[in-house]
Parts: C-alpha cells; structure tokens; sequence
C-alpha cells in the first residue's frame, strides 16, 4: 500500500508541475511595466531574436518617437464592465479622427505601436494607447487573452467616443490585442467606429496554450483540462471560444495583418479569421515576416496598404 501511495503521490505532484503551475501563470502572469521605463520587451521578449534583428533600427525608432512624445500625452481612464479602473495614454493633436490601440501579451506600447501610431497620425489619427487590463496601470491580477479584454474595447470605444469626442474611431489590434480586436468585432455597434485592424491575432485561447505548451515540452493532455476548467471557474471564460465565431458576425470593416513565417501566431491561424471574416476585408499578407513585425517588414507596401484602407472608410479631414 505504501508503494501504491507513493506512486499516487508522484503522479499528483508531477500533475501540479505541469499542469496548474503552468496554468496559473498563464492566467495570472500580468505586467506592470509596460508603460514604464522597460520598453525593450517584445512579444518575444527580447529585441535580440533573430526574427526582430533585420527590424531592429525602425523598431528602436518608433521606441524613441513614444519616448518623445510620452510627455504631450494625458493619461486618461475609463471602467471595465466588470469595475476595474482602465488606464490610456492619449495624444491629442487635434485631428477627428482618433486611433485607439490594444498592445499584446508580455510587450510594450512603442515596440507594437511605434512605427504604424505614427503613420496613422500622418493620415490624420489623435492616438489612444491603451494599457490592457492587468498590464502597465490598468488595474487587473488576470490576464485573459482577449476574452474578458474584448468588452474593454468596447468601453474604450464609448469613452473615446463621450470624452474625447473622436468624430471618427479605428481600433488596432496587435497579436492578443489584435485577437481582441476579432473578440469584439461583432459586439461593437458605435456608430463612430468605422474600421478594425487585426495584426497577427490568434483565433483560439486553448490552441494558442496547446502550442505554447507543446514548446515547452509540457504534456498538454494533462495541463489542458486544468486550464479549461481553472478558466471557466475562476474567470469565468470559455477558452474554447474562437474569434471565428465571433468574425462571421463582424459588424465593420477590418483590415488583417500577418507574417507568413510567424511562430508565435502561425499564419494559418490569420488565414482562418481572414476567411471566417463576415465583413468588408482586406489584407495584408507579409512573405518571410515574423511575429508582430508584418507591418515593418512590409515597408512602402504596407504603409500604403494602412493609408487606401483609410481612405476608403474614413472621411478626409
């Protein structure tokens, strides 16, 4: 009996190991330094991978134009719809337009942001950066990958559309933030919203741990059902849940953004939201780019890409 008690002893420890340890720190492992002085971290989280490397002096630009600009910003806030208190960084210049933009996991606002925000504000766009839920100085211990993120897109839409008086809203989405982006495409009815950007978004939250933990050589056949089910009952989210489902459904136009050689978000996985897309769509589909790095690696292509897209669903200033 004592052997028969070990033996269930190591399996319970060993299941602890590789199933809740990594569950609770895919659920709880927010950053608060996003908005801080950290702005090195990428996706990756560090501007030394090599798929970054050939980007690395446009990247580290957009790092310093925010830097610059960081002190014309005003910090803004708005509620979740669950009570928590949303932080945003807002840079007005006076334009009608305003672009509101949700960053991805474990990154910062410049390194996402910091080439495309400044295009945009070329063509006319005030720029909201927002801090998501549990990261930077929004308030939030949990991280939910866009599934509870997706109604603070549409509490940002409102309180861009109430308080900044944007006469016309688009919303940008990078990697979670642009799987956001998807969550919410068929939730969003304000009338001030006239496009969404989706930049290399997943389409599923439990595929996205299945392939994180498959890198990491965990037996995701033990760790999956712990994350479904520590999901639904301490969060109260179904990982499951596909931005296809909600795409089919989506109420505006929405311009997709992926590298055919990322690793963190595969293409086929922005292929399926790009055909799952009920609405108005275009692409913008980067040969040999990796993740989170399409849009610069695009270069002249994608910039005029981002400025037809705005032409033909914005009005001109």
């Amino acid at each position: 009996m004592k052997i028969v008690f070990w033996i269930l002893g190591g399996l319970v420890l060993l299941y602890l190991n590789f199933a809740v340890i990594p569950t609770l720190i895919a659920f709880f492992c927010t950053y608060k330094g996003l908005s801080g002085e950290d702005l090195d971290r990428t996706n990756e989280g560090d501007l030394s991978n090599s798929q970054y490397v050939p980007y690395l002096p446009r990247i580290r630009a957009g790092i310093e134009w925010y830097r610059r600009i960081t002190p014309e910003m005003t910090t803004v806030h708005t509620e979740s719809y669950d009570g928590l208190k949303l932080a945003g960084h807002y840079y007005d210049v006076g334009h009608r337009k305003t672009a509101i933009f949700f960053h991805g996991y474990h990154t910062t606002i410049p390194n996402n942001f910091g080439v495309v925000s400044q295009d945009l504000l070329a063509l006319g766009f005030n720029l909201l950066f927002v801090d998501q839920r549990g990261f930077g100085e929004s308030e939030g211990k949990a991280c939910c990958f866009g599934l509870k993120e997706q109604y603070d897109v549409l509490s940002w839409c409102e309180y861009t559309d109430r308080e900044l008086h944007a006469e016309e809203i688009l919303v940008f989405g990078v990697s979670m933030g642009g799987a956001t982006v998807a969550y919410s495409s068929d939730k969003i009815v304000n009338p001030k919203v006239k496009a969404l950007v989706d930049d290399c978004g997943f389409t599923c939250v439990h595929d996205l741990q299945v392939l994180t933990g498959k890198r990491r050589r965990v037996p995701v056949w033990l760790m999956m059902p712990l994350v479904r089910v520590f999901a639904k009952l301490f969060h109260g989210i179904d990982i499951t849940y596909s931005t296809e489902k909600a795409l089919k459904n989506a109420k505006r136009p929405m311009l997709f953004i992926h590298g055919t050689e990322d690793i963190a978000v595969p293409f086929s996985w922005g292929q399926k939201n790009i055909d799952a897309c009920g609405s108005e769509k275009e692409t913008l589909i980067v040969e040999n780019a990796g993740h989170a790095v399409a849009y610069i690696a695009s270069g002249d292509e994608g910039k005029d890409k981002l400025k037809q897209f705005v032409i033909k669903y914005f009005n001109a200033e």
